[in-house]
């Protein structure tokens, strides 16, 4: 999963450096990637949770 997250931001710093994005908003876009892996991250933990416990019943 980290292998495709990290193919993905190599995309995006492509498509922001082609479009000629100012330094500031590259850093924003970034946190904001790191948000939405933190996000993705705690998704999938509380997934695997809510399977792990229907599959004890």
């Amino acid at each position: 999963m980290k292998h495709q997250f990290n193919e993905a931001c190599d995309k995006a710093m492509y498509w922001a450096s082609e479009l000629k994005m100012p330094k500031e908003e590259l850093v924003e876009k970034w946190q904001d990637l790191n948000t939405v892996e933190k996000n993705y991250h705690a998704l999938i933990r509380e997934i695997s949770n809510i399977t792990n416990a229907s599959s004890r019943r």
